[in-house]
């Protein structure tokens, strides 16, 4: 958006939850001078995560649906 050119470096990340039967490979993403992790939107896009802080101040991983 700013037109700035960033070089990545780049890993590849596995998040495995076995209690959840979840297991998501994809990349991660940093670079120079960055101090957050950093993940792309097709590994969220393998999570459906409830953030209920308000009600119940917690979070809650549920199975994610199969593409239509």
């Amino acid at each position: 958006m700013t037109g700035e050119v960033f070089k990545l470096r780049r890993a590849i990340a596995i998040v495995h939850l076995p209690k959840a039967g979840v297991r998501l490979e994809g990349y991660a993403d940093t670079f120079r001078g960055n101090t957050e992790n950093l993940v792309g939107l097709d590994f969220l896009y393998g999570l459906r995560l409830l953030l209920d802080g308000h009600a119940q101040k917690r979070a809650s991983l549920n199975q994610p649906q199969a593409p239509a």
